[in-house]
C-alpha cells in the first residue's frame, strides 16, 4: 500500500471480512498525508463503512501514529433532509404527520 502511494500506482486488494483491510489502507494513507502535507480521499461503497472509518478506525490510526489527523465525512445530498421539500410536503399534506410529529418538527 505504501509503495503504491509513493509511486502513485493503482492498487487493488481483496481480503475477507474482519481481517483489518480498513487499517491496512488507512495507516499508510495517513502516514503519507502527514509526511507530504497532501490530502487523501477514501471512497467507500456503503455509508456503514464510512461511519465505521470515522467513528472507529480513524481514531485508532490517530492513536497508533500519535498525531492529529484531520478527517471529514462527506455524503451525497440524498442522505440529508431538504428543509424546503419538508416545508412543501407539510403544506401539501396536512395529514402527513401526526400532531405530535408536527410539534416536534416545529422545534
Amino acid at each position: 500500500m505504501a509503495e503504491a502511494l509513493i509511486g502513485a500506482t493503482p492498487l487493488v486488494a481483496e481480503a475477507g471480512t474482519g481481517v483489518g483491510k480498513s487499517l491496512a489502507y488507512l495507516v499508510p494513507a495517513a502516514r503519507f498525508a502527514l509526511e507530504t502535507g497532501r490530502k487523501g480521499v477514501i471512497s467507500t461503497h456503503t455509508i456503514n463503512l464510512q461511519e465505521q472509518l470515522v467513528r472507529k478506525d480513524i481514531p485508532i490510526v490517530r492513536k497508533v501514529l500519535g498525531e492529529e489527523l484531520p478527517a471529514v465525512l462527506l455524503k451525497g445530498r440524498q442522505n440529508y433532509l431538504c428543509p424546503l421539500r419538508l416545508k412543501r410536503a407539510r403544506e401539501q399534506a396536512a395529514d402527513l404527520f401526526t400532531s405530535t410529529e408536527s410539534e416536534e418538527l416545529e422545534g
